[in-house]
């Protein structure tokens, strides 16, 4: 697996795997990405700041996710510590479900944040995304919290490093 900065050339692909997951949350009854999120918009804006990471295995993009300063997309004081980078919009292709594309996406973007000098990674979660969430208390995050934000009520994650 490989882990990487997004190129230009990489956006209908992204934009197709976006597509494919939305189907597959509607497919299993969950609740998020509703109201045509994440829009294709979104994705480019992700793209031009540089902040999109994706997972390619034998050159295919097989995973997706925004990684970013917390601040960029979060009100100022969601984590404790301020120094932090975040991420979001999580995606994993159907055929890679379940096998460890979405583990190895997450650490690869700890280990960014540490190259980086954060201290830390601070993430929004839905409770109820089961699969989401045994992955980041797996990987050492800890609930710093939950509160109402203008689009859900989410739990607040974070994994501070020493």
């Amino acid at each position: 697996m490989i882990y990487r900065k997004t190129t230009q050339q990489d956006f209908i692909t992204v934009i197709a795997l976006k597509n494919q997951v939305k189907q597959r949350v509607v497919a299993e009854n969950l609740p998020i990405w509703q109201d045509g999120y994440p829009q294709d918009q979104l994705i480019a804006e992700d793209f031009s700041l540089g902040f999109g990471r994706v997972v390619e295995i034998d050159g295919q993009i097989v995973a997706y996710a925004t990684f970013h300063p917390a601040e960029h997309e979060y009100p100022k004081d969601t984590f404790k510590n301020n120094n932090v980078m975040s991420f979001g919009r999580v995606m994993v292709a159907n055929d890679f479900v379940g096998k460890h594309v979405g583990s190895f996406l997450v650490k690869s973007m700890i280990a960014e944040t540490k190259s980086l000098g954060y201290d830390g990674v601070g993430i929004l979660v839905d409770d109820f995304n089961e699969r989401a969430t045994r992955l980041y208390y797996k990987l050492g995050f800890v609930k710093e919290g939950r509160d109402l934000f203008p689009w859900a009520e989410l739990d607040i994650l974070k994994l501070y490093y020493d």
